[in-house]
């Protein structure tokens, strides 16, 4: 049905604009199917800048995910130290598969080590708890804003009011006992 496909885009909109506003620097791009299958879910992929994380700390795509605290101006001056030397954008992978969220296979944490140790001249004192934080920080955020992207896409496609449930009991004569089995 036409009305339902604008309708769907329209809600869809709103999640790329919201991707967009709080990572304006990277190009993030989103994958879902919510078929209450295996491997169903959603996955936010592409190139993501790390300014949008290191400068955006307090600007969060989630309701349920407060950052502000996670890193002190001192770490934050680290991590941008360590990203201008190992480049600031990161993959974050494209499920090829399914559409579940693959952020978790990021390496950023062995992939600074290894550039900052081996193929930049060596840092001193490198902070390797600090860059497993700050992997796990991505991590985190990336699953948590996808599980709460999932769930609203979920409510908007499987929801059904009371109203309309009625009509589908109607129009198929469906009637329940008391304990809600389907009478036959």
């Amino acid at each position: 049905n036409e009305e339902f496909l604008d309708i769907c885009k329209e809600e869809l909109s709103h999640c790329f604009e919201e991707l967009s506003h709080c990572f304006p620097k990277s190009d993030l791009k989103v994958q879902y199917s919510l078929s209450y299958c295996q491997g169903d879910g959603l996955n936010v992929y592409g190139t993501l800048n790390l300014k949008d994380v290191l400068y955006n700390l307090s600007i969060t795509p989630l309701t349920s995910f407060k950052p502000e605290d996670s890193f002190t101006e001192k770490e934050k001056r680290t991590l941008c130290c360590y990203a201008k030397e190992c480049g600031w954008e990161i993959t974050l992978p494209q499920n090829y598969r399914y559409a579940y969220c693959m952020v978790d296979r990021i390496d950023l944490a062995e992939e600074w080590e290894y550039i900052l140790t081996e193929i930049t001249p060596p840092f001193k004192n490198l902070n390797k708890k600090l860059m497993k934080r700050f992997q796990q920080y991505i991590v985190d955020l990336f699953t948590k804003f996808c599980a709460e992207l999932e769930a609203a896409g979920y409510q908007f496609f499987y929801s059904i009011d009371d109203e309309s449930m009625e009509n589908v009991c109607k129009t198929n004569e469906w009637e329940f006992l008391e304990d809600g089995t389907l009478f036959k």
